[in-house]
């Protein structure tokens, strides 16, 4: 996971602390921006999912031509997992 994704989920967890220690008035904004946080963590998961998937993909391709069948067997066994 990248650096990005692991601040935004510390972040997060400032972010509930402040809303737990929250009185009535502020807790509206608070909870807005815990939510927003939640979608930005949502969207830096997927895009990092996404990016081990590509190099994944970009490592079988790779394996297949150099036709080097243990390295794509591995790398497609991850994929589909």
């Amino acid at each position: 996971m990248s650096q990005e994704l692991w601040s935004a989920i510390e972040k997060r967890q400032r972010v509930k602390l402040d809303l737990l220690a929250a009185n009535n008035d502020r807790k509206n904004a608070i909870e807005e921006e815990y939510a927003t946080i939640r979608l930005q963590i949502r969207k830096l998961a997927r895009r990092d999912r996404r990016r081990a998937a590509d190099e994944l993909a970009d490592r079988a391709n790779a394996a297949a031509k150099i036709s080097n069948m243990r390295e794509l067997y591995d790398v497609t066994k991850r994929l589909c997992s």
